[in-house]
């Protein structure tokens, strides 16, 4: 018998169990973000930290896990063909305590590592995978204390630097660098931003945090001053100092300056922000830029589009010298209009006006007939593309008369001419 196997008992494996509670007495954090927006820069920087112990790229909820579920599944199918016995195999439940063991040794193998390696004294354990960004809900319901940090940054640097990183062994199927970077807004800056997000609006302030590559670029001391406060470390000058140049770009690249090129696989590239300008033309960065936003709104183009135009009519209100108008409508287009934020700061939203209304409110503002308004209104939007010309007849013989602009989104030059605010 070898001598792990004489060494293995059920009390060991419930001792082996019992260090996890290890965890319970740590700050655990995980470092999030779409690929290159500076989550290694980040970490490396906080990890410096005397108190963190750092773990970089588990890798275990898009790499390790899948695997272990893949086995599991091939394994009933065996079973299940030569004994007719599947149902013995791990539930979802079983695998998910077996995932949150596996994630809990290698959280434990990095606070035991910094700890007899380094000397540290260790009250945090941070883990920087920038794929969790996708799984931050199932890791905020494995480990409900944990905080996360979820870092951001402009998505056209962000594709100049994947096209820089990512084109070596096959990796990358697009051909020219404008594919490429509409392919990571799409599939990675988006999808990761707009889960990580989601998970950070349920946990709060308290929880999860952004921390902006354009911001910590400008501003290195206040941005890591800030996370070291969020996670509940010392943030004072000393060991700030430490974290600060465990992060500076001489320090991570090796002694070069923040511009000077490094080959494709280094992590830290050139250390500059707006970079896009020398490989995109102005129209394209705009393109992207909407192209980025709108994944992660999840509109399609046209809706995109629509928003623009909702824009441009809230503009137009403001420079009419509005502060109080109503929505003229209140079908799926109205809906739709507020799903995405009544787009006009300045504007007070006072009703939603329909000649028949089906609801009372629609998104918290209510819904009334045009006879039935009951404040004062600066001016009308018509809230609908189909029947735009319709709406607009109708506001106009409800309000036309008494000198209250009505606004068209989708054709404004048929708008009726305003009369002025206050004339007679």
């Amino acid at each position: 018998m070898s001598d792990v196997g004489r060494n293995i008992s059920r009390s060991a494996f419930l001792a082996w169990q019992e260090a996890s509670r290890r965890l319970d007495d740590v700050q655990i954090v995980f470092i999030v973000g779409p690929p290159k927006t500076g989550t290694t820069w980040l970490a490396r920087t906080i990890g410096a930290h005397p108190q963190v112990a750092l773990c970089m790229e588990s890798q275990a909820c898009h790499g390790l896990f899948p695997r272990l579920k893949d086995a599991f599944r091939e394994h009933a199918a065996q079973r299940a063909e030569f004994t007719g016995y599947p149902e013995s195999e791990p539930t979802s439940l079983d695998r998910a305590m077996l995932q949150c063991q596996v994630l809990d040794r290698i959280l434990l193998r990095t606070i035991n590592l910094a700890e007899k390696r380094d000397g540290k004294r260790v009250s945090t354990v941070l883990e920087k995978t920038p794929f969790h960004a996708k799984s931050t809900r199932f890791l905020a319901g494995l480990y409900p204390e944990a905080k996360f940090i979820c870092c951001v940054r402009d998505p056209r640097d962000g594709a100049v630097s994947g096209w820089s990183h990512y084109r070596q062994g096959g990796q990358m199927k697009q051909s020219t660098i404008e594919e490429w970077a509409l392919h990571y807004v799409r599939e990675m800056w988006a999808p990761c931003l707009k889960s990580a997000r989601a998970t950070g609006a349920a946990l709060g302030p308290d929880g999860f945090m952004e921390v902006h590559y354009e911001n910590h670029k400008q501003d290195p001391a206040g941005v890591v001053r800030s996370a070291l406060e969020f996670i509940g470390i010392d943030a004072g000058d000393e060991p700030l100092a430490t974290c600060l140049h465990a992060g500076d770009f001489r320090t991570l690249s090796g002694g070069r300056s923040p511009g000077q090129v490094a080959s494709w696989w280094s992590f830290y590239r050139k250390g500059v922000v707006g970079d896009w300008r020398t490989h995109f033309s102005e129209e394209f960065g705009a393109h992207l830029l909407q192209e980025a936003e709108s994944a992660l709104d999840g509109r399609t183009k046209e809706q995109w589009l629509r928003t623009c135009l909702w824009r441009q009519a809230a503009r137009r209100c403001e420079a009419m010298g509005m502060r109080r108008v109503a929505l003229y409508g209140a079908g799926e287009h109205t809906d739709e209009l507020l799903e995405y934020g009544w787009p006009g700061e300045g504007l007070d939203l006072v009703a939603i006006l329909d000649d028949h209304p089906r609801q009372e409110q629609i998104r918290g503002v209510r819904v009334v007939q045009p006879d039935q308004i009951d404040k004062p209104v600066d001016g009308i939007v018509i809230s609908s593309e189909t029947h735009e010309q319709a709406l607009s007849d109708a506001a106009m013989r409800s309000f036309g008369g008494l000198g209250t602009p009505i606004v068209r989104i989708y054709s404004p030059e048929l708008e009726p001419s305003p009369t002025p605010l206050g004339a007679a």
